[in-house]
């Protein structure tokens, strides 16, 4: 069949059916379905063309997935042996396929032999849908998976095409892309044979070389932990190797569907066979979901249909033990953190006792200075007490001596205790009368007057009275305001 015509600056990344008349007057007068791509611009159209193409855009933001189909069924390498025979499963059990190719050219050129050699009726290359994705960017596969609500990826060496290997690598990718577009049920196809195995005797040199120079190339027990790990229902099928056999073969014995773990010397297996065992599972998810499944034949086994095959597997206990494991460990986290909780809580009671303790301390050591002021007060209280006393019993002494030294018999008067100051201009006037009296006396008894004298001796006192010059007498507290003291100063010059 003739290439499609080339086209300059070619878009991907929308979809829109774009059809030429000379396409739709050739597909009228074939009879057969068209070929075209998906693109912006018209790249022409291929005559006997049986499937559409769109080619992905890998550089656009990927966005949420949309409603899954449960119909819809992407075939993560539908150009590979395996994947090819599963894609014509599917699409005879009625399925509409999302192809997932490396190369969408080879793509159609493989559908259209299919169709022309009845591989698949016209009807079922209407359900095909090839879409370009690569292996290699999860964001890639899950924007080829759109709207499929079901998944399949097989591991081998001949399954990114018809030539090249699809490694466990790959399905890790293709498995995050399904958790992303939200794919209901994963199938993981695995033969033995490919990739790193025990049963390669460079595993060892290839896996001491990979961990030095790169990132350990996870091993098939990973990937499945990955799926278990996940919010998808899943099937996975560990084939025996199909390496020489092919779907006719007279080799080919009766298939045979094993637990996991059973021992088996069991013979090869065609690929034609595996893709009756993925078609069977994803017809019957109820009694394939959660199980992984040997896969063999022996000549000795009895025919049966996949379905009863399917239904004598038990589930798989990972996902429950998962969940015990899950649910353990956080009721574990929650014992933590309810043991942290507590931890803090002691802490912190700790941390309050340390702070009463040192609160009391304080208080008992305000109390001992508070005790000591008390006692420190009473003692100068009581030093107060005697020093007041002792004042008195001076002002006593200070009056005994004043008597004694005769000053009342001049004042003509006690002089009070309480007050030791007094005026001189006071004292002139007392000493005058006393002297007019004195001389009053004399006169009665000599007969003479003695006034002259006594003017004389009046008006000197005056004139020191006056010359002298007043003063405000300053009052003093003394013993904590128990007496006072007025003090006059007298210019004696």
């Amino acid at each position: 069949a003739p290439a499609p015509a080339p086209a300059q600056n070619i878009k991907f990344g929308i979809r829109k059916k774009l059809l030429e008349k000379e396409g739709e007057e050739d597909e009228t007068k074939s009879g057969k379905p068209k070929f075209m791509l998906n693109l912006k611009s018209q790249v022409g159209t291929t005559k006997g063309g049986l499937v559409r193409l769109q080619k992905e855009a890998i550089d656009l933001p990927f966005v949420s997935p949309r409603q899954q189909d449960s119909k819809t069924v992407f075939v993560a390498g539908a150009t590979g042996q395996i994947g090819a025979r599963v894609a014509q499963k599917l699409l005879r059990e009625g399925f509409k396929v999302r192809g997932g190719v490396p190369d969408l050219f080879f793509a159609q050129q493989l559908a259209e032999f299919a169709t022309q050699y009845g591989v698949i009726t016209r009807e079922e290359a209407r359900r095909l849908n090839a879409v370009e994705f690569d292996f290699k960017s999860a964001e890639s596969v899950a924007k080829a998976i759109g709207n499929a609500g079901k998944l399949v990826v097989t591991i081998g060496p001949t399954e990114d095409g018809p030539r090249s290997l699809v490694e466990i690598d790959d399905a890790s990718r293709v498995i995050e892309a399904a958790k992303a577009a939200n794919v209901a049920h994963v199938v993981v196809v695995y033969e033995h044979v490919t990739g790193i195995s025990a049963g390669n005797p460079l595993a060892g040199l290839i896996s001491f070389f990979s961990s030095i120079f790169g990132r350990r190339k996870i091993i098939f027990s990973d990937l499945i932990n990955q799926i278990v790990d996940s919010n998808f229902k899943y099937t996975i099928l560990k084939a025996n190797s199909t390496e020489g056999l092919d779907d006719f073969s007279p080799e080919t014995q009766n298939l045979v569907l094993l637990q996991e773990g059973t021992s088996t010397d069991g013979g090869k297996i065609s690929k034609s066979q595996i893709a009756e065992v993925v078609a069977g599972t994803l017809t019957n998810t109820t009694i394939s979901e959660n199980k992984v499944i040997e896969v063999t034949t022996s000549p000795s086994a009895p025919t049966k249909p996949v379905d009863q095959l399917l239904s004598a597997i038990t589930v798989d206990g990972r996902r429950v033990a998962l969940a015990e494991a899950q649910a353990k460990a956080k009721e574990e986290e929650k014992e933590r953190e309810r043991c942290e909780r507590a931890k803090e809580q002691a802490q912190a009671a700790i941390e309050e006792s340390r702070k009463a303790a040192q609160l009391a301390t304080q208080l008992e050591a305000e109390a001992k200075r508070v005790t000591a002021e008390q006692a420190k007060a009473a003692t100068l209280a009581d030093k107060a007490q005697a020093r007041a006393e002792a004042a008195a019993a001076a002002v006593d002494s200070l009056t005994s001596k004043v008597k004694e030294l005769g000053i009342p018999n001049i004042l003509g008067e006690a002089m009070p205790s309480q007050s030791f100051g007094f005026s001189l201009g006071e004292l002139v006037s007392k000493a005058e009368d006393k002297l007019q009296m004195t001389m009053g006396a004399a006169t009665a008894v000599q007969g003479e007057p003695a006034l002259p004298k006594k003017r004389k001796a009046s008006a000197k006192l005056s004139s020191i009275a006056e010359s002298m010059p007043t003063s405000k007498p300053q009052v003093n507290e003394i013993f904590g305001g128990l007496f006072k003291q007025e003090t006059i100063y007298i210019d004696d010059s």
